[in-house]
């Protein structure tokens, strides 16, 4: 019987025969034997598992020049010590590209035990069959066995139809052996392979996607599994609830409060106070350009950035995270220097500024290949490209009178949100047809077509008293 799998459409294969879909609570999962599966003292790591105060020997952590670590430094299957999470090698003993797994696994709601991980490996020697992705889990007690099956059904179920066309999601129990007494223990082996017809070339080049998509669908169904759909709704509800009190501790700005006040207030169509004249329609028409920039900007680059660093520069899942994290510091430094800047030089100077850092960072970032200049780099165009962010809600305050302010923050700015979603659709059909360089590059012309439209659309209003 093959091991159950999950592919690109969800559909449900290697499961026995009736079962359907729906009804799939992991307890048909396939045996999927694999030799050799042997443990030292399977009791002992269990012990040493939950047990701060366990004596741990320092681990024996030798690299292969393909990247295995094992106790020889040699590639292919050897043996490795076995480490956990209180062990001070931990984290060095995992091997980088499954360590998003191990680590949502053993981490959070979770809390499993992982006895073996593997990254995947192109073996350089023909010789060698190459490695896949796989982690394999070891329940305490046959009540963990059941309830971590479940989840891990859910959640690559969840994770199938946003998993590339290479690769495939396997999930199946195995034995692992005890070498000191020869007593067999059921474990799950959770996998990404190649699916059918797909190369090595194409499963390796979209096995970190899949990896950060997985890991990401690992958290809601353990939440489930001790929560239940009920518990889940809730969590949904606490942002909502908290998003309540703060805005019930808020006072409304005096000029609304004043303008609400007064029963003959002119009750004007806030839509229309948008395009009431022909100076406004051009402000309108600049604010929509802006947005629009600004969030094709922010999701065609931070969509694509890991996949950029992943395939420029071979960085794991983890790497390309921590380099398009840099970017976001520089975007909370750009909000926050944006109005201050404003403040004091004006509105408008300061949106060209940073736009025409934008159009230099974007350019010069896509030619970068040193990893270190990159990360200062990224978090210097990060705040070019996404300070911004600080000054749309001021320009649209002072640009609108109290009775259409808030329905310009609204309209403009998802206007710009709806168009800016295009961003990752056309950054990634510009990749496959030309290059992420070039895709990337090609997001400097935006901002050009940004300081057009401040320069001769977006008037000057530092100062302005709002309406």
């Amino acid at each position: 019987m093959n091991p159950l799998t999950i592919n690109r459409e969800g559909i449900v294969t290697g499961i026995e025969e009736g079962t359907t879909a729906a009804a799939v609570g992991c307890r048909t999962l396939a045996h999927r034997p694999r030799l050799p599966n042997v443990m030292p003292d399977v009791d002992a790591f269990l012990g040493r598992w939950d047990t701060p105060a366990a004596p741990r020997r320092p681990a024996r952590l030798l690299t292969s020049a393909d990247g295995n670590i094992n106790t020889v430094g040699l590639p292919g299957i050897h043996e490795a010590d076995d480490v956990d999470p209180l062990h001070p090698q931990w984290r060095a003993a995992i091997e980088d590209g499954v360590w998003p797994l191990v680590d949502a696994l053993t981490t959070g709601a979770w809390r499993l035990i992982t006895y073996d991980s593997c990254e995947g490996h192109a073996y350089r020697s023909g010789a060698l069959t190459p490695g896949r992705r796989r982690v394999g889990v070891l329940p305490r007690s046959p009540q963990e066995f059941a309830r971590a099956a479940a989840a891990l059904c859910l959640g690559v179920r969840a994770a199938a139809p946003a998993v590339p066309e290479p690769v495939r999601i396997t999930l199946s129990t195995c034995d692992l052996t005890c070498g000191r007494s020869g007593r067999r223990y059921p474990v799950l082996d959770l996998g990404l392979e190649p699916a059918p017809g797909s190369g090595d070339d194409a499963y390796f080049a979209a096995l970190g996607t899949a990896t950060g998509v997985l890991a990401a669908a690992l958290l809601t169904p353990m939440l489930l599994i001790h929560i239940g759909w009920r518990g889940m709704f809730l969590v949904g509800v606490l942002p909502a609830l908290v998003a309540w009190v703060l805005r019930n501790k808020l006072h409304e700005p005096e000029v609304f409060v004043r303008r609400t006040g007064n029963a003959g207030a002119n009750r004007s169509n806030a839509f229309r106070l948008l395009v009431k004249d022909a100076q406004t329609t051009r402000v309108s028409l600049g604010i929509v350009i802006l947005c629009s920039v600004q969030n094709f900007g922010y999701y065609g680059i931070m969509i694509w950035l890991p996949t950029f660093l992943s395939q420029k520069l071979g960085f794991s899942l983890t790497k390309s995270g921590l380099w398009t994290a840099a970017t976001v510091v520089g975007m909370m430094f750009g909000v926050w220097a944006f109005g201050q800047l404003a403040d004091r030089i004006g509105r408008r100077p300061t949106f060209l500024l940073y736009q025409a850092g934008a159009v230099v960072m974007v350019l010069v970032y896509a030619q970068l290949t040193d990893p270190t200049v990159m990360l200062f780099a990224g978090a210097l165009m990060g705040m070019f490209v996404n300070g911004m962010v600080g000054g749309y809600g001021t320009l649209m305050s002072e640009a609108y009178p109290t009775a259409a302010r808030a329905t310009a923050q609204n309209v403009l700015w998802n206007i710009g949100r709806a168009i800016g979603g295009l961003g990752p659709l056309v950054v990634g059909a510009l990749a496959v047809r030309y290059s992420f360089q070039i895709a990337i590059a090609l997001l400097a012309s935006l901002y050009v077509l940004d300081m057009i439209a401040t320069r001769f659309l977006i008037p000057e209003l530092k100062g302005t008293e709002l309406e």
